[in-house]
């Protein structure tokens, strides 16, 4: 296997060879080995209602319109509104749902939206113990919910 800096589609592991680069902009941690997913919560419970598996590296942006879509299609009930951070920014959702985007300008929103946006940082929690359960190798079995 012959691979060189600028080769694309780097193999990084041979046991699960999904597994990308991630480059994350930090100092601390620049890069992540992994796969990207999109996890779509509800604003007011925390309920995961959609896990998306993104396939190779594309920029957050880009998955919005996917993530927005596979939601009301699994929930059936359209998404009015998504609070999301700021790797959002330039966004290719062309819909009827309001996008608000976290560390954006306040003005013009009212004390409730203010509120409900906030709330967008309520899901680094849920994403947390999410991962935590898929290190640990648990088994997580999706039901529908009557």
């Amino acid at each position: 296997m012959l691979q060189e800096r600028k080769t694309p589609n780097k193999v990084y592991s041979l046991h699960e060879p999904e597994v990308r680069c991630i480059g994350k902009g930090k100092v601390h941690i620049r890069y992540e080995f992994g796969q990207l997913a999109a996890v779509v919560t509800t604003n007011k419970c925390n309920w995961i209602v959609n896990v998306e598996d993104l396939e190779g590296n594309p920029y957050g942006g880009h998955t919005l319109a996917q993530s927005i879509t596979g939601t009301e299609k699994i929930t059936k009930v359209s998404v009015t509104e998504a609070n999301v951070d700021r790797g959002y920014r330039g966004h290719d959702y062309k819909g009827s749902a309001v996008i608000r985007i976290a560390g954006s300008s306040n003005a013009g929103l009212t004390a409730s939206e203010i509120k409900r946006k906030r709330r967008r940082s309520a899901i680094e929690p849920v994403i947390g113990h999410f991962r935590c359960l898929l290190t640990w190798g648990l088994t997580i079995v999706w039901t529908d919910v009557i």
